[in-house]
């Protein structure tokens, strides 16, 4: 419950299925029970405080519903004009969307999240604090078994496989050989974000003391700028880098590639569709 990273991980979540949806207009309509389960593996929620959590996230459902489904439909009506002449523009708009998507739904977040931290007993502060560290904990087991260079190129085939791009021989070398100067911050991130949490779980405790609510607020929203200035500065240049590859690729495509591509555009259009005419139907 208590995490801006957990928010962002929802919000990842919530786009990729929403304007990319793997399973469609169904998963769509289920999306705020997948999202209450989620935030429910949290802690021991009482049988009030998971009714609350019903309630925002169905909300957040309507709110995407009503807010956001027509803005990813725009935004993939325009992908499907790509061409060489427009390649950076579109993918730059796109990722700007994405930016407004994630502070939306943060802010949405937010406000529900507070109004559940007050309601916390001690024990279950605890119980996030253990959750979020074991979590953590399972990812770094997890992920340390694969070296860097292959978790990049990994999740660059990942993407682009989502979009209906199969990566050639070629291309995946160029996405090896440019992606060489990303920095690999996944251990100065987890420091980070150990601090981040620890004063997390003391601000939880104090619930009841005048300002809680502005401090909590303050809080989550600095987990979107964690970390030293060097630290971010090398974020920003992962950025940079990734842009550059992606924006490359997109350039390489052959025409088959681009086919599926836009193949996979239409689809996702249409789920979209189907969402917003069983709404109003």
């Amino acid at each position: 419950m208590g995490t801006h990273s957990k928010t962002l991980k929802i919000v990842v979540f919530v786009y990729l299925l929403t304007s990319c949806s793997f399973t469609g207009s169904l998963f769509f309509e289920r999306i705020d029970k997948y999202l209450g389960n989620y935030i429910k593996e949290f802690t021991d929620f009482s049988e009030q405080q998971q009714s609350q959590i019903d309630d925002f996230t169905r909300g957040y459902k309507e709110f995407l519903a009503k807010k956001e489904l027509t803005k990813m439909r725009t935004i993939l009506k325009e992908l499907k004009g790509m061409n060489p002449a427009n390649v950076e523009t579109l993918l730059a708009a796109t990722e700007s969307h994405f930016r407004a998507f994630l502070e939306t739904t943060n802010r949405y977040f937010e406000q529900h999240f507070v109004a559940l931290s007050k309601t916390l007993t001690e024990a279950q502060v605890l119980q996030i604090k253990d959750y979020l560290s074991s979590t953590k904990d399972r990812n770094l087991n997890d992920k340390e078994q694969i070296s860097f260079s292959k978790k990049v190129v990994d999740r660059y085939r990942r993407g682009f496989e989502r979009v209906g791009i199969r990566l050639d021989k070629n291309q995946t070398e160029m996405i090896s050989r440019d992606s060489r100067h990303i920095h690999e911050l996944a251990s100065e991130w987890r420091e980070f974000q150990n601090d981040w949490t620890n004063d997390l779980s003391e601000l939880l405790i104090r619930k009841n003391e005048p300002n809680f609510e502005d401090a909590l607020i303050l809080h989550l929203r600095r987990q979107n700028e964690i970390g030293d200035p060097n630290f971010r500065r090398r974020v920003e240049e992962n950025r940079l880098i990734v842009i550059g590859v992606v924006v490359k690729i997109f350039h390489s495509l052959s025409p088959d590639q681009k086919k599926k591509f836009f193949q996979k555009l239409d689809f996702f259009i249409s789920i979209i569709d189907r969402i917003i005419e069983r709404r109003s139907g």
